[in-house]
């Protein structure tokens, strides 16, 4: 064979192997897949360790002889077809799998906001996807998702997240179902609305300190909020919690250790930096709870300890503690940045909020900006296979009940893609149709307290600021879900001022 037809053959070969490569490297490079991993722990390592492997096996096989590299080209065209036969929406009929693709290495789920609606409409409301390997049969609806929640609440488990091995007994949204409800009772039994109430004036003074100080630090390019913004959630419930004064030097030394343990920010930690931090702040923590027990300031510490005279000694207890600020402060914090950008998005609205000050419209600006963007999807994993509206759910998949698309349900809620907040004029919605902390035994403790905070910085912000956007972009997905641009910028001023 001459020397020419032979070198063809091994680029083409060549080629081949790389070409099969290219959707997962396309993966691998995605900001948004890169984001998703950052609370996974030695994921990004052994991703990149498996893509110089296999760069490296490419090279290899590009100084062997043909007919291993043409075995090997071979061998990767059967594996590429094998994936496209599986990423075909019809995959899996015979066996009852409902529709929809299992593409392995797609991106729209953090690419496109509006995929899993796409989906629905093309498939039904129950349909099943890829995201990065996993198989999902997503389900949109709340009623239905309610429905599923009640008849096979047995067969589902709560899949943690890496942050959970951390906290000796779990964290408590992923805790098996009795200790679950022991923690649950004893926490809910502290995080009362009362506590909530009494609160509002230490919230008012957290919000007052956040936008002075963006006030003070903006200029005519604007500032990012986000970092003020969990500032304020973060010491606001640091402060709650543990029955903190204002300048109390826990506070700080508390503020400086949550970068470190942030569960967005894992993989780019050491485990060993990790814990002692953990461990510092459970140890700050504790302190504080002792302390509680003869001050005078309400705090959940104090409900805790008057409930179990040990709650000090329960490091499963102070993880838990430590983590509901974490998770419930960046949530927060970031509900906070959805409002602001709705608000720039919609200045009718904001102009309202500037000329009443309303509490009740900042609370229905709150709730409509849930409904729209800031909604958790709720994922269990299925332990025995289940049967979904006459589809098959195999053991070991995942099933996601998207809240928020079921948000955008015109049967429920009328114009969905419509910014209204007067929506939430009058009586509540059902639980069947609004469900912006979650579905079944594992909704969140803290609704009352993210509502108050919300609404405590709203308020004063509508009331004695101006701020308009000087810089803005697409959305993008971060760790855990959508979040307005990373350009997003606001200057701001005070009126006082």
């Amino acid at each position: 064979m001459p020397d020419t037809v032979l070198i063809v053959l091994r680029l083409v070969a060549l080629a081949v192997l790389a070409g099969v490569a290219w959707p997962a490297l396309r993966m691998a490079a995605s900001t948004a897949f890169r984001n998703r991993l950052g609370a996974h722990p030695g994921l990004p390592h052994l991703i990149l360790a498996a893509i110089v492997g296999y760069a490296g096996v490419v090279l290899a096989l590009a100084m062997a002889p043909l007919p291993l590299l043409a075995v090997a080209a071979a061998a990767a065209l059967v594996v590429a077809g094998l994936a496209h036969w599986r990423a075909r929406p019809d995959f899996g009929r015979r066996r009852g799998l409902p529709p929809g693709s299992l593409a392995a290495t797609s991106l729209a789920l953090v690419e496109d906001h509006r995929h899993l609606l796409d989906q629905a409409r093309l498939h039904g409301p129950v349909f099943k996807i890829g995201r990065f390997g996993q198989k999902i049969v997503c389900v949109q609806g709340l009623e239905r998702c309610n429905a599923l929640l009640r008849r096979h609440g047995d067969d589902l488990v709560s899949g943690g997240l890496p942050f959970d091995r951390l906290i000796p007994g779990g964290f408590i949204r992923y805790m098996p179902p009795d200790r679950h409800a022991r923690y649950r009772r004893l926490l809910a039994g502290a995080l009362t609305p009362e506590l909530v109430r009494a609160g509002r004036p230490l919230m008012a003074e957290e919000a007052a300190l956040a936008l002075a100080a963006m006030a003070g630090q903006s200029t005519a390019t604007g500032i990012d909020p986000a970092p003020h913004l969990l500032r304020y959630t973060t010491r606001s419930m640091l402060r709650l919690f543990l029955g903190l004064g204002r300048d109390d030097p826990m506070l700080g030394k508390a503020l400086a250790l949550y970068p470190v343990i942030a569960s967005a920010n894992l993989s780019r930690r050491t485990r060993k930096r990790v814990s002692a931090a953990l461990a510092t702040l459970n140890g700050l923590f504790a302190e504080a709870i002792r302390r509680s027990a003869s001050g005078s300031s309400p705090s959940l510490a104090a409900g805790l300890v008057a409930a179990r005279t040990d709650a000090p000694d329960d490091p499963t207890l102070l993880g838990n503690l430590v983590y509901m600020i974490e998770t419930g402060g960046r949530d927060t914090a970031d509900l906070l940045l959805w409002v602001l950008k709705e608000l720039a998005d919609h200045p009718d609205q904001a102009a309202e909020l500037g000329r009443t000050a309303d509490p009740g419209l900042a609370r229905r600006i709150v709730l409509e900006t849930l409904r729209r963007e800031q909604s958790e999807y709720v994922v269990r994993r299925v332990m025995r296979p289940i049967t979904v509206e006459g589809y098959t759910v195999p053991a070991g998949w995942l099933l996601r009940f998207c809240v928020r698309e079921s948000h955008r349900d015109p049967a429920v809620f009328a114009d969905p893609e419509r910014f209204d907040p007067d929506r939430f004029l009058g009586d509540p919605p059902r639980a069947n149709a609004y469900a912006p902390f979650g579905l079944g035994v594992h909704t969140c403790l803290g609704r009352s307290l993210v509502l108050a905070l919300a609404t405590d910085f709203l308020t004063p912000l509508g009331g004695g600021h101006d701020w308009r956007v000087t810089a803005d972009g697409p959305r993008v997905f971060g760790s855990f879900h959508w979040m307005p641009s990373r350009r997003f910028r606001l200057a701001f001023s005070s009126r006082a001022a």
